[in-house]
């Protein structure tokens, strides 16, 4: 199945026949195969467990405490072959994510963990690219000497993706960046990545709301067990009454595809805040 957009343009980010293995048998990521090109925002949806998170850190080139395995024929970023780069190296040549959990340092100010962000890349001066992350998050000015062990949900998600933009990225994969947000942050969440898509990088979200990829994405790949099972443009996919089959697990198909879960998706990135953290910490608004 194809699950690119001809375009024209050279891609950014070329993934030909990604598969992961777990626990030597178990098999995570079964054969994706994908394209983005400049000013991309494409999203992968489906339900848990159905490889969102595996295929993006496959991509991202697995953390060492992560027992599993990638095989890919063909990983390009800017046309060269990154395959046998490991996290750092792949960082380094702009192909940065924003994972799920463990996105901030409790004990670094905001400002310290935007400028560790930036040492990674050195591109531009640090004022350079912290202007431009204010302008993307001007929520954070006001936390800038804040630890990270005092933010709240919503504001390491904003810090999380700040500093992922101090990286300056070629390509920015998101994983859950709404998880456990509350609605009006989900709103603006939204705002952001649309603002995000279009510019010179491509983006690559995992989001577990169907309607919002649908309303902010340039493509949907829908993922179940692994493999992908429907992809297209969100219209395309709006017309297609099987896809809310396939994205809720083979299950309830006649529900609508703007359907979401209203009761906040439980603990989400964050939200297992340390103890010291005060009571009165409020999430952006």
């Amino acid at each position: 199945m194809s699950t690119t957009a001809d375009t024209g343009s050279a891609p950014l980010l070329s993934v030909q026949n990604l598969t992961v293995q777990y626990g030597g048998s178990a098999l995570g990521i079964a054969g994706i195969s994908l394209e983005l090109r400049q000013g991309d925002l494409v999203a992968l949806v489906g339900p848990n467990g159905g490889g969102k998170t595996s295929t993006l850190r496959a991509i991202a080139g697995f953390p060492r405490r992560d027992p599993g395995s990638a095989r890919c024929e063909q990983l390009e970023l800017d046309g060269q072959s990154i395959t046998r780069l490991g996290t750092r190296e792949r960082v380094k040549r702009g192909l940065i994510i924003v994972p799920e959990r463990d996105k901030v340092f409790a004990e670094l100010t905001v400002r310290e963990q935007l400028k560790l962000a930036w040492h990674t890349s050195r591109s531009g001066t640090l004022d350079q690219r912290l202007d431009e992350v204010l302008q993307v998050l001007p929520e954070i000015k006001d936390h800038m000497n804040r630890r990270g062990g005092y933010l709240s949900g919503g504001q390491r998600q904003m810090v999380a993706l700040g500093s992922a933009l101090c990286s300056h990225p070629r390509v920015l994969l998101i994983d859950e960046v709404t998880l456990g947000l509350a609605p009006s942050l989900v709103n603006r969440m939204a705002d952001i990545l649309r603002r995000l898509g279009g510019q010179e990088m491509a983006l690559l979200i995992a989001e577990q709301s169907l309607g919002l990829a649908l309303d902010i994405a340039d493509r949907v790949l829908v993922l179940d067990a692994g493999r992908v099972v429907a992809s297209g443009t969100p219209d395309e996919l709006r017309s297609r009454p099987d896809i809310a089959d396939a994205y809720l697990g083979r299950r309830q198909a006649g529900v609508d595809l703007d359907e979401t879960d209203e009761s906040g998706g439980g603990a989400g990135p964050g939200a297992g805040t340390d103890p010291a953290v005060p009571d009165a910490a409020k999430e952006l608004t």
